[in-house]
């Protein structure tokens, strides 16, 4: 019975912010966040796509992309070099963008090898 009051009490919530949308900050802060989520997609799959340019003629790839992370396989010896053009590909998407753009970088033989890569 609870859990019948609770989903009409959304639906009616849901209706009244649907008639007078103006006055519902929810539904405006949805509006906002998902643009804001669809520009931040859209600058990622630029930056990946930079990336995999970037990495043409290194001996370094993507190997596989995770929500907002990407796997890169190098030999141990080019790390340094790599993580330049990891960096520089990540946080050089558009140069209009006046937020800066960070890159946490980390490197390890296995994933629970892992850590953070402090050179940058």
């Amino acid at each position: 019975m609870l859990q019948t009051e609770l989903a009409q009490a959304e639906r009616q919530a849901i209706n009244t912010c649907i008639q007078d949308i103006s006055s519902c900050g929810v539904v405006r802060k949805r509006e906002y966040m998902s643009a804001l989520k669809g520009s931040v997609a859209e600058l990622f799959k630029t930056a990946l796509l930079n990336l995999q340019k970037n990495l043409l003629g290194t001996n370094s790839s993507i190997v596989m992309q995770m929500h907002d992370e990407v796997l890169v396989e190098t030999d141990e010896s080019s790390i340094a070099s790599i993580v330049e053009i990891i960096k520089h590909s990540m946080t050089s998407v558009t140069p209009n963008l006046r937020v800066p753009l960070a890159v946490k970088i980390s490197f390890g033989k296995s994933w629970g090898e892992l850590q953070e890569y402090t050179k940058i």
